[in-house]
């Protein structure tokens, strides 16, 4: 009798062991990150018309002292996109006063005369100098109807610079 109990114990001790099957699958990723640097844009200048007569227009030159000028700053010899929103009207009060863009051009140094123009008056590609620096200069048109209001009139113009 000690010899079967012996064997069903042995048997059972087999039977009981537990058996534990597992299936592991693992994986990994990365993630990545660029530090960009740091930029600013810079309004330097209004586009000034000065005084307009009754029935005259005046046209401002971006490559005139008289030409809005901005100053982007962002990392050094880097390709940019830059666009121009201007005004539709200029303002004062409740009078209106009709806006025409002409021309922008840029440069990498503060000198209007020897600046590139863009292709569009709304902007468009440029390259930061080695200072990380481009100068934008913007120019535009207004005309005075005979019978406008006097006044002094404003309106904004938006200069966004993507930098990748």
């Amino acid at each position: 009798m000690k010899s079967l109990l012996k064997k069903i114990f042995l048997l059972s001790s087999v039977f009981i062991i537990p058996i534990n099957a597992q299936e592991t699958a693992s994986a990994t990723a990365t993630g990545s990150f660029s530090v960009l640097g740091y930029t600013t844009v810079t309004r330097l200048a209004d586009l000034m018309f000065g005084d307009l007569v009754l029935g005259d227009n005046t046209t401002v030159q971006p490559t005139s002292p008289k030409a809005a000028q901005f100053l982007f700053n962002g990392s050094p010899n880097t390709r940019v996109q830059i666009s121009i929103t201007y005004p539709r009207d200029l303002t004062c009060g409740s009078n209106t006063l009709r806006f025409h863009s002409t021309s922008a051009v840029f440069n990498t140094i503060s000198n209007p005369t020897t600046a590139t123009p863009f292709l569009e008056a709304t902007g468009g590609e440029a390259t930061t100098g080695n200072d990380g620096n481009l100068y934008i200069w913007v120019g535009g048109r207004v005309m005075a109807k005979k019978k406008q209001p006097v006044g002094s009139y404003n309106g904004l113009m938006k200069i966004i610079v993507v930098q990748p």
